[in-house]
This record gives C-alpha cells, structure tokens and sequence, in this order.
C-alpha cells in the first residue's frame, strides 16, 4: 500500500455522492433552463450554487456561513474536484430569488398575504419538478427497466 502524503481526509466523504447523484440526473441542464439569477457571467454557475446549497443542507448546516466548514475541508474538496463558493456568493444567491416588487401587490386592507412567486422562485419549482422527472424515467438514460 503506497502512503500519499498530498492525500487529504474527510469525514465528509458520503457528501461526494450527493453532487455525483445530482451530476448523473443532469441537473446542470435543467438549471441551465429554468434559472437565471446571476447577474454576471463569471465566478461559480448557478448549478454549482445549487450542489453547494445541497452539501450544507445534506451536511446538516443551518446558515449560509456553515459552507465555510465544507470550503475548508480540503479532503471533500479533494473528492469533488472542485472548490465551493464563498458564503457571500451564496447569499447574493438565495436573495436573487427575492423580488421586492411582489409585495407592491399587497392589498391595503389585508392583514395576511401571500405574494406571488418571482420568476426566478418559478424557475427552481421548475428544476424541482424537472429533478423529479429525471429520477423518475424508468430504466434511466439507457432505457432499462
């Protein structure tokens, strides 16, 4: 058994499985049609927001700032073959879905209201229902049952 002193290790390791999970249903595709957020082209995409959203949520975290944990963690980073955005990147992320204009909608003389979804909350429903899909095909891409 050959000793690799560049290996790195993780307690994190079933984490890896959710992005390769994610990766085979294509959820990239589907997040490259139905969500636009970013307001520019360059930095992490917005499927790479999403997995990382995934990892803090599989990884039990409950704030944004708990991605600074899985960033850290040099073994998991080995695993993915990539680094994970930044705690500000994903807020600047989750508060694109917010759209202020909804709430000019509200009824003065209403005391409770639900505003309606933004285009880009309509967006992610789509990706969920479009992940759902995807894992329903039966047989999967090769057509086997």
């Amino acid at each position: 058994m050959r000793k690799d002193s560049t290996a790195e290790v993780t307690g994190r390791a079933g984490l890896a499985l959710v992005v390769e999970a994610a990766r085979a249903i294509r959820l990239e595709e589907v997040v490259q049609e139905h969500v636009t957020v970013a307001k520019r082209r360059r930095g992490f995409s917005e499927a790479a927001k999403l997995e990382a959203l995934m990892l803090l949520i599989a990884d039990g975290g409950d704030r944004i700032e708990d991605i600074r944990t899985l960033r850290d963690d040099r073994g998991l980073a080995q695993l993915l073959d990539s680094e994970l955005p930044s705690p500000d990147a994903l807020l600047d992320f989750v508060r694109a879905f917010d759209d202020p204009t909804v709430w000019a909608q509200r009824p003065a003389d209403e005391k409770s209201f639900v505003p309606p979804e933004s285009a880009a909350l309509q967006g992610l429903f789509a990706v969920n229902r479009g992940v759902v899909a995807r894992v329903a095909e039966p047989g999967g891409e090769d057509g086997n049952d």
